[in-house]
């Protein structure tokens, strides 16, 4: 199983997406739970709030997509 880090959006849930030369965004998958929360740290100094950030399983739906 995967995983994926997800993050609080005005209308719920979006997956954490990126994006190489301005090419399509992709989600970004983990192979283990600790691969996630140690990316979602990187994040620490973007981001105050860590709570807005979860990791699901990639099977997890999203309820909103950001970059769209």
């Amino acid at each position: 199983m995967r995983f994926k880090i997800q993050m609080a959006s005005v209308n719920g849930w979006s997956d954490l997406r990126s994006s190489t030369d301005g090419e399509a965004y992709e989600v970004c998958f983990y192979a283990t739970q600790s691969e996630a929360e140690a990316a979602r740290e990187d994040f620490r100094d973007l981001s105050e709030y860590l709570e807005s950030f979860q990791i699901v399983s990639e099977s997890e739906p999203e309820t909103e997509n950001i970059y769209e």
